[in-house]
């Protein structure tokens, strides 16, 4: 965090037993000489560290706190998000940060990007990445990671969460099963431009019924069309070796066959991130770039080069 501290955990769990304000316990972690630079929910005068933990306790919304000295004031600043990492907290000589000990069940909460363990309802543990409060269910950029992967790969995930990588069928539907869900889709075109795509709704069903997406509602875009960007709801989802749908461009192949990657096929797809990877400096013909990873919805039916990606991710928060 630029800022070189050698303990950590300079309170390891403050816990405060209270029955006269209706707290059974408050639990937090802490690190000394360092604070987390972000707006504050509320700034109050304190008499004391414990009296700060107090105040957070009893404030909704509260996840961590500063406690820290100016002159003769002691400053408490109570905030709604939790330091992903101790990177992104700020030397202060004399002060400290504290976070609740709860366990996350997503990204939300969390401030900065990087690898964290939360518990998803249903699922249990699971090592993510947490993208400023976004939770990255896939990460592509190269073709050094093969996306064309089986069934059982596509349901358990594979790859690292910190480079190329899918999260996992499995852990997917219980994560956009425990609440409502967003998923944002960021991509960058074989052209050379930054695209998106915002759903504000996105959850799927169980391995029994093939992880088909029951929950799609587009919110925003920046793609020259809505080509297709409803294609995939009511869709199950389908690998080289569990689907049974042919592709129009060669009836003798699946689509998952035809156009690589697992994906909620319809017939087959338009808008396709798991697809083979594209050579942008040689994208083929038509029929050719149709197989390939894309995004129609950038330019429309014809799927030109524009269409073609070299890197995207899939993301999702939880609407609050």
């Amino acid at each position: 965090m630029g800022l070189k501290i050698k303990y950590f955990l300079f309170m390891p769990f403050l816990v405060l037993f209270t029955t006269q304000q209706n707290i059974k316990y408050a639990c937090f972690d802490g690190t000394k000489d360092a604070i987390l630079p972000s707006p504050a929910l509320k700034k109050v005068t304190a008499q004391g560290a414990l009296s700060c933990a107090l105040e957070c306790s009893q404030t909704d919304g509260c996840r961590s706190w500063n406690y820290f000295k100016t002159r003769n004031i002691e400053n408490c600043e109570l905030n709604t998000l939790k330091a992903i990492n101790t990177d992104i907290l700020v030397r202060h000589e004399g002060g400290m940060y504290y976070e609740d000990a709860k366990e996350e069940m997503d990204c939300n909460n969390l401030d900065g990007s990087g690898i964290f363990h939360i518990n998803i309802k249903g699922f249990g543990t699971k090592e993510v990445y947490c993208d400023s409060g976004w939770l990255v269910v896939m990460r592509r950029y190269d073709n050094t990671m093969n996306f064309n992967r089986n069934w059982a790969e596509y349901k358990h995930g594979f790859g690292d969460p910190r480079l190329q990588f899918w999260m996992g069928n499995e852990a997917l539907h219980a994560l956009t099963n425990q609440g409502n869900y967003s998923m944002l889709v960021d991509m960058l075109s074989c052209n050379g431009n930054y695209y998106y795509v915002k759903w504000n709704e996105f959850r799927i069903q169980n391995e029994t019924m093939k992880y088909a997406v029951d929950a799609l509602s587009l919110e925003s875009y920046n793609t020259t069309s809505v080509f297709k960007l409803d294609e995939i709801f009511g869709r199950p989802f389908g690998t080289t070796d569990n689907m049974k749908t042919t592709s129009y461009l060669n009836i003798s192949k699946t689509c998952a066959e035809q156009h690589g990657g697992g994906w909620w096929f319809a017939r087959c797809t338009y808008n396709h991130p798991t697809g083979y990877y594209p050579d942008c400096n040689n994208p083929g013909v038509v029929s050719e770039r149709k197989s390939k990873m894309k995004f129609a919805a950038i330019t429309g039916y014809n799927c030109d080069f524009g269409c073609l990606l070299q890197a995207a991710t899939v993301k999702l928060r939880p609407n609050n």
